[in-house]
């Protein structure tokens, strides 16, 4: 994740997908005092707990849009590669 490069205001809620859950970007966060809305994942041979399938959904409402309007970008401009037909 590209954390130490930005300049986000503080307490803002930082949202991104499972892969990028690790314990190196959960300490960015806590240590540049932002929200930590990364899609939780479960570990090998431990399922998800109740309250991070919650998580997950709740967030997942605002990702979703987000994605799918990326996803509709994609789709309408080919990828960003010109000259490429569908």
């Amino acid at each position: 994740m590209v954390l130490d490069a930005t300049d986000l205001q503080k307490a803002i809620a930082l949202k991104a997908d499972k892969g990028s859950q690790s314990a190196k970007n959960v300490e960015i966060l806590k240590s540049r005092n932002l929200k930590n809305h990364i899609l939780k994942k479960a570990k090998k041979n431990k399922p998800s707990t109740t309250w991070e399938k919650r998580f997950n959904k709740l967030v997942g409402k605002t990702r979703f849009k987000v994605e799918r309007t990326f996803g509709g970008l994609n789709l309408w401009f080919s990828g960003g590669v010109s000259g490429v037909e569908r």
